[in-house]
C-alpha cells in the first residue's frame, strides 16, 4: 500500500513538472533585430550631430555607418541626390579629404529617422537624414541661422 502511494506521488509530481516546462517561446531573429533598431532610433531621436564613415559592404547593405554609443551601425543616408550633403559626404569620405575626426570620419548635422528602410538582402537599417556637413569648428547651431 505504501509503495502505491509513493508511485502515485512520483507520477503526479513528474506530470506537474513536465507541464510546467512548456515549449520555448519562438522569437524570430528578424523581430529581435527590428526591436533593437527601433530602440536605437528612440535613444538617439534628440541627437542632431553624428559621426559617419563610408564603409562599403560586400553584400546588399548601405555603405554609410553612424557611430552611436561607441558602436558603428549601418544606415541609409538621405536624401541621396546628386549634389546634396549625402553626395558631398560620399565624395569627401571616398577620396580621404575629410576635415575633422581624423581620416575616414566626418561630422554631419541631421536627424536619425524613426523609420527604417529595407535593403535588397531583406535586412532593415536605420535612416540618417543628413542636412549638412560640419567643419572643423563644428556644426552650425540654431543661433547661427539668425
Amino acid at each position: 500500500m505504501e509503495r502505491s502511494w509513493f508511485v502515485w506521488a512520483f507520477v503526479s509530481v513528474a506530470l506537474v513538472g513536465f507541464q510546467g516546462c512548456g515549449g520555448a517561446v519562438q522569437v524570430r531573429p528578424s523581430d529581435l533585430a527590428q526591436e533593437r533598431t527601433e530602440a536605437i532610433a528612440a535613444a538617439h531621436e534628440e541627437d542632431r550631430e553624428f559621426v559617419i564613415r563610408l564603409n562599403p559592404p560586400r553584400c546588399d547593405a548601405p555603405a554609410f555607418e553612424v557611430r552611436l554609443d561607441g558602436t558603428w551601425h549601418r544606415v541609409f543616408a538621405e536624401p541621396d541626390d546628386e549634389e546634396g550633403p549625402v553626395a558631398q559626404a560620399r565624395t569627401r569620405l571616398a577620396d580621404g579629404s575629410t576635415l575633422d575626426q581624423g581620416a575616414g570620419f566626418l561630422t554631419v548635422a541631421g536627424e536619425l529617422s524613426g523609420r527604417t528602410r529595407e535593403a535588397p538582402s531583406g535586412s532593415s537599417y536605420l535612416v540618417l537624414e543628413i542636412n549638412l556637413l560640419c567643419t572643423e569648428s563644428g556644426c552650425p547651431t540654431a543661433e547661427d541661422d539668425d
